[in-house]
């Protein structure tokens, strides 16, 4: 009669007075914390926002400079660094640089790590993502340029020549 049963709680043991204690209860975090984390995710998303809009309104200021879609003339390599600077300068990822775009937000990343290797299927799909952001992203250095009025590269001007048939000369 003086054994004790052979299944009993925590909370029963404590209410003996057995000597065990019960588990702590979960405290629950303070509000504070969860409101430290808005406020915190919410001045980052404004700064992304006061970023992507003020790049947004340099393009806009080119608009009255008439811009015309032609060819792509920078490589991959040549195209990967912009990018690659332009994040780095004004500060924004390349999931926020897509969406300026217009691309989905992982685009960039798969343009840039896409090879194409696993088939043709593959090699067919890769090719089409390579030229689709190659030519958005073009183009939008392109007009990001002529906002800034900053002359074409010396690179560039070669690879106009070089690439622009004879009887186009004009353009």
């Amino acid at each position: 009669e003086g054994l004790l049963p052979s299944r009993i709680t925590p909370l029963e043991c404590a209410e003996k007075g057995l000597g065990i204690e019960p588990p702590p209860l979960k405290r629950p975090r303070p509000p504070a914390f969860f409101e430290a984390r808005k406020e915190e995710a919410a001045r980052k998303a404004d700064a992304i926002k006061r970023k992507t809009d003020a790049i947004l309104a340099r393009l806009e200021a080119a608009e009255c400079v008439p811009y015309v879609e032609g060819p792509v003339y920078d490589t991959i390599s040549q195209l990967r660094e912009k990018v690659d600077t332009f994040l780095a300068r004004e500060e924004i990822n390349a999931s926020t640089f897509c969406k300026m775009l217009g691309l989905p937000s992982n685009q960039y990343a798969k343009w840039k790590y896409s090879n194409g290797s696993n088939g043709e299927r593959q090699e067919a799909s890769s090719q089409s993502l390579r030229l689709n952001f190659m030519s958005i992203a073009y183009h939008f250095f392109e007009r990001l340029r002529l906002a800034e009025g900053r002359p074409k590269s010396k690179e560039r001007v070669k690879d106009e020549r070089r690439m622009t048939p004879p009887d186009c000369a004009d353009r």
